[in-house]
Order: structure tokens, then C-alpha cells, then sequence
């Protein structure tokens, strides 16, 4: 597989900057950290009630900061031979982390000092995201390259319940409720009404070659971002553009504020 690198994010930038708000005017001011410059960042992830303490998913592998970004540590021991890690996700326990490569899902229980593969059937998928379950935070869901991951047991095995989804590549992933989940794929919006179980099409509006990358679920409606801009939903299955400057951009990433218990964000790697 050829493997393209986008230019990096805003949410990227976060390893190599960190934000003071410079209340009296309003303005965000971003100062220069300790981070790993020059790699290229995937994935950042907060470690919930666990003040100062995130993870960063880059090519050398994982960052750690205990600091909200002002030091990082490499902590990338057991990663494979190709350290890319593409997605992370921590858990309630802050030194539980999950980690996506281009060979499966690695998981640390020690904040990162070792890594080890969490379930080897899956060294051949490429993931992109992960996506946990608000209410209980043994259900996991994996976005890979080829289909849908779904975990019941907090990572440790993994069963494959994208078939409906015919092998396209899945970006992200969103919960509606608890038991509806949306996908942003190469091939459109899909919905599941059983936690991944059975999927169907929900693209209606979405224009041919308007690949969505992202998707976020809100108050008001939905949010996808796609290679043709940000489209917009209140059913998350009719979609119109929002018009303005993103109409023709390329939005690949989206994120709701606050985060939900499991921190996720989704690769941008392809």
C-alpha cells in the first residue's frame, strides 16, 4: 500500500505548540514546545482525570507529556518495526493507552514504557481510529482501512463487524446514542443501529467524489467533512454543503468539544 501524507492539522500542531489566550484581546498565541519537530503527528489523545497528561501519535512512535505539552518523552518501546502510530486512544486508566499502527492495535498498561500487540490477528490492518463507548468503556470500536473493528473486553480481542461496509476504508467514527454508530468512509456515511452489527448508506446530498473523512454528531445535527468541504445534516442522512470558504476544501478532520471518556482522534495518513 502506498502510503500519501497530508500536511499536518491544527489538532497536529499541538506537539509542537501549546496555546495561551491572550484574554485582554481575544487572540490565541502559540509558543513553541519541547515536542518532536519535524515528525509528522497523527494522533493526540488527553488521558481522562489525569490533569496535564496526553499522548501524541507520530512517526517515531508515541510521545508522552505529563505537563500539558511543554516536555515530551519518546515512549515507543515494543511499537513494530514501522513506529507510525495513526491513531490512540486512552483509557479511564491513564497509563492504559491503545495505539494504531499499519500493523494492528499495540496497547501499553504502563503509560507507554512497553507496548505489545494487543490482539496479533490483526499485524495486516491499518487503523485509522478509534471510538469508545461513553457508558462502558469495555466497548471499543476500531476505523481501519478495510473495514470496522469492535471490542468487548477493552481491547483485548477484536471482532470484525464491517462486512456490510464491503471492504472500504473507514476514516472515523461517531455514536449518535449508544447503540447507533455513524462511519465516514471512501464510499459515504453509514449508519449502524446495533453497535456495528449491520450497516446501511446515509449519504443522501453528499456529491460523487465528496469522500467523507470526518464526522462529528452535535446538539443541532451532524458534521461531516469531506475532500469537497464540511456538509451539514440534522437527520445524518440528507447533507447539504455549509457554504462559504469550506465549500471547495478539503476538511479531514473534526472535533467536538468536550471529549467523551475514551479519547480518540483519527489518523490522516493514506
Amino acid at each position: 500500500m502506498v502510503v500519501r501524507r497530508t500536511s499536518v492539522l491544527l489538532i497536529g500542531l499541538f506537539i509542537l505548540l501549546t496555546t495561551v489566550t491572550a484574554r485582554a484581546e481575544g487572540n490565541i498565541v502559540w509558543t513553541m514546545t519541547t515536542g518532536p519537530t519535524g515528525g509528522f503527528v497523527s494522533a493526540l489523545a488527553l488521558a481522562p482525570n489525569a490533569p496535564g497528561i496526553l499522548y501524541a501519535g507520530s512517526n517515531s512512535g508515541v510521545y508522552l507529556t505529563r505537563d500539558d505539552g511543554a516536555r515530551w518523552y519518546l515512549v515507543a518501546k515494543g511499537l513494530p518495526d514501522d513506529p507510525t502510530t495513526t491513531a490512540l486512544a486512552v483509557t479511564r486508566d491513564p497509563s492504559t493507552v491503545l495505539a494504531g499502527t499499519f500493523s494492528g492495535i499495540y496497547r501499553t498498561r504502563d503509560a507507554g514504557a512497553n507496548w505489545t500487540a494487543a490482539d496479533p490477528r490483526l499485524a495486516n490492518q491499518t487503523i485509522h481510529a478509534f471510538l469508545g463507548e461513553p457508558q462502558n468503556p469495555n466497548l471499543i470500536y476500531a476505523a481501519t482501512a478495510t473495514t470496522v473493528l469492535r471490542s468487548e473486553n477493552g481491547g483485548d480481542t477484536w471482532t470484525d463487524v464491517g462486512a456490510d461496509l464491503k471492504s472500504v476504508r473507514v476514516w472515523t467514527l461517531a455514536h449518535a446514542d449508544a447503540s447507533v454508530l455513524y462511519a465516514a468512509t471512501d464510499a459515504g456515511i453509514f449508519v449502524s443501529r446495533d453497535r456495528g452489527a449491520h450497516w446501511q448508506s446515509s449519504s443522501e446530498g453528499l456529491p460523487d467524489g465528496a469522500r467523507p473523512q470526518s464526522i462529528v454528531v452535535t446538539a443541532r445535527g451532524f458534521l461531516a467533512g469531506t475532500t469537497q468541504g464540511i456538509y451539514r445534516s440534522r437527520d445524518g442522512k440528507n447533507w447539504s454543503a455549509i457554504g462559504g470558504s469550506l465549500t471547495s476544501g478539503r476538511a479531514e478532520a473534526l472535533l467536538k468539544l468536550p471529549p467523551i471518556a475514551l479519547q480518540f482522534l483519527p489518523s490522516r495518513l493514506r
